[in-house]
């Protein structure tokens, strides 16, 4: 009973399809050229109808699943005459349906040469359409007889359509010979996949700083059943910290711009692209969707050192979400008394210099490295009310702090105070705090007063200073002065004596 329902089954597909009203037609009666177009028609997973009467015509329910469904291009189908073997069927006592069913299951070995092959394309606006221009006979005069072989589908294909075979004249219902004749080979798609959808961070780095581009990148494979979707978004939404790059996105297809695909919106925290052209889109079916851009990471106020963006695939079919992290690293500190670490103490500065000895420089959106010690927005952070501070947005490393302002009442620190940027260092709560003392100024003694005279004791007057010495100087000179001149006034006076 199943091999006979099966039989039935395949009588269904092959019979209603093709009419002959005996084989003593002749040639005059239909025209040298029979054209037969292949209408292919792809259904959805579970979708696939009964098998449907073809009637050769363009009317009746095939249409309406053409309409309602879509054509398949890129399937080629290849045309066989099988005219001396049907006939040869014929001779034995087969009848025209027992000897279309025989040719419809042979082998492909056992089909031969084909005549010539056509794939579907798009033709008058209807996609899936193969046209086949066949003689109506053969050299001896008898109708001809030609069976059409799916060869070569695409890979959304379940399995390809099964073998039909049409023995011609084919007529309508009201005994027309048809000189143009429409058939509907139906294919199931494979059940639907994902696409691939991944994220990355090409030459990603251990940490970056704020200030820093990083690119990213996100790729997916163009579905095969791309025409089958209606909505096909790419997005990217950034953290707080990183911030889209305007106008920096590039999509590429094999490193051929493709951005004519999808409209284009941006904000500050990322983007997203709207697929709307599923034709256009189509010819890249199966090759590698490539979307370029960058982010900048800006010094931001945060408790975290994970920066994260994540990247959306939202379409009819599914809702794909893909996220990278970046890092970045910084300390914390605290400054205390050095004979009492419960001491906090404000007010002391610093500058921060890396391994190369270079100083820490802000910019507008982060940090730069210099090596003028005297250069303009150089980084200096400050110790607070209960002696802390902190250094965020760097990348992991070597770094030293270098005293450039002690607290009031203490000693500048003259020896820098090396510190260690890692993963989590910025995050490890009271463990991970750096202890930086001072050392209080020494006092300077204290000189007693002179006591104050009371009223039991007077007062002496003392000579100034110096007073004494001074009055003695004074009429010494003037004894010296007067022996002086009393020696020339003498010799003076014996030398006029002498001249008398």
């Amino acid at each position: 009973m199943k091999k006979l329902a099966k039989y039935f089954a395949l009588l269904l597909l092959l019979l209603p399809i093709f009419t002959m009203k005996g084989n003593n037609v002749t040639a005059a009666e239909i025209d040298d050229n029979v054209t037969i177009f292949l209408h292919k028609i792809i259904f959805p997973n579970g979708e696939m109808p009964e098998d449907i009467a073809n009637t050769g015509d363009m009317a009746g329910t095939h249409q309406d699943l053409l309409q309602a469904y879509r054509g398949l291009n890129d399937v080629t189908f290849e045309a066989y005459n099988m005219t001396d073997q049907f006939y040869a069927l014929r001779a034995k006592g087969d009848t025209v349906e027992e000897a279309q069913l025989t040719l419809s299951q042979l082998a492909d070995d056992e089909l031969g040469t084909p005549l010539v092959a056509e794939t579907t394309r798009e033709m008058d606006g209807s996609d899936g359409t193969a046209m086949f221009s066949l003689p109506a006979m053969d050299e001896e005069g008898r109708d001809a007889v030609y069976l059409f072989r799916e060869s070569a589908a695409p890979e959304i294909v379940a399995e390809k359509a099964k073998n039909m075979v049409v023995v011609l004249p084919v007529y309508t219902a009201e005994d027309i010979v048809l000189s143009t004749i429409h058939l509907y080979p139906k294919n199931e798609k494979a059940v639907h996949e994902e696409p691939s959808f991944e994220k990355i961070v090409p030459g990603k780095a251990e940490s970056y700083q704020f200030g820093d581009i990083v690119t990213y990148e996100i790729t997916l494979d163009v579905p095969l059943d791309v025409l089958d979707y209606t909505k096909f978004e790419v997005s990217d939404a950034a953290d707080l910290g990183l911030v889209y790059q305007a106008a920096s996105l590039k999509v590429l297809v094999e490193d051929e711009y493709v951005m004519h695909l999808c409209d284009l919106e941006e904000t500050e925290t990322g983007f997203t692209t709207k697929f709307t052209n599923f034709k256009a889109m189509h010819e890249y079916a199966g090759k590698e969707m490539t979307f370029r851009y960058q982010m900048q990471l800006v010094d931001v106020k945060t408790e975290t050192n994970i920066f994260k963006n994540k990247a959306r695939l939202v379409t009819n079919f599914e809702e794909l979400e893909r996220e990278v992290e970046v890092k970045t690293g910084g300390k914390r500190f605290v400054k205390v008394d050095l004979a009492d670490d419960t001491q906090l103490l404000a007010g002391a500065k610093f500058q921060i210099r890396n391994a190369d000895k270079q100083y820490l420089s802000k910019t507008a959106a982060g940090y730069a490295w210099v090596d003028d010690a005297k250069a303009k927005n150089l980084v200096v952070v400050e110790s607070g009310d209960k002696g802390q501070f902190e250094i965020n947005g760097l990348t992991f490393g070597e770094y030293t702090l270098e005293e450039t302002v002690a607290p009031t009442g203490y000693e500048l620190g003259t020896t820098p105070v090396s510190f260690t940027v890692s993963d989590g260092s910025y995050t490890a709560g009271e463990t991970g705090v750096l202890k930086v003392v001072n050392l209080k100024t020494p006092e300077k003694p204290v000189v007693p007063e002179p006591p104050k005279p009371t009223p039991e004791t007077p007062r002496k007057t003392l000579p100034k200073t110096g007073e004494t010495k001074n009055s003695s100087f004074i009429w010494l000179g003037a004894i010296l002065i007067a022996g002086v001149a009393i020696a020339l006034w003498q010799k003076n006076k014996k030398n006029g004596s002498e001249r008398k």
